[in-house]
């Protein structure tokens, strides 16, 4: 009785195993009368108003107050918490600096000596001002 139980789970094991690797199938996409497939990239078709760059120049600047002792961690930080860039700063020197940054960042927040400001990266330049 024994013996039989075993060659039943052995069999019910195996059957599984060989039933479970199998690959299922998938349909092939439904193709339209007005689609077409491109050879080359010249025959691409876009809209005109398709953007095709994959990154965005920001100028980021910062503006110095005169006689400002004050030195700390100037940050860009993407509205996805990832930091873009980080200089030790001084609050009495001007700095600028262009970035290049992936196209889908619509905002960064510049960072300095706890105060944090957001800006809009549509206009493709920044200043923090900290007067």
């Amino acid at each position: 009785m024994k013996n039989q139980i075993l060659k039943i789970a052995f069999a019910l094991t195996f059957f599984s195993t060989l039933t479970s690797c199998l690959k299922e199938a998938i349909p092939a996409p439904a193709t339209s009368a007005n689609s077409a497939i491109a050879k080359k990239t010249s025959e691409v078709k876009a809209s005109k108003d398709f953007k095709w760059n994959t990154t965005n120049s920001l100028n980021v600047s910062f503006k110095a107050i005169p006689k400002d002792v004050r030195v700390s961690i100037l940050k860009v930080i993407a509205s996805d918490g990832s930091i873009l860039f980080k200089k030790f700063q001084k609050a009495n020197e001007d700095y600028s600096i262009q970035l290049n940054l992936p196209a889908h960042y619509d905002k960064v927040s510049l960072q300095f000596d706890g105060e944090n400001k957001t800006f809009d990266t549509k206009l493709g330049k920044v200043e923090m001002n900290l007067n």
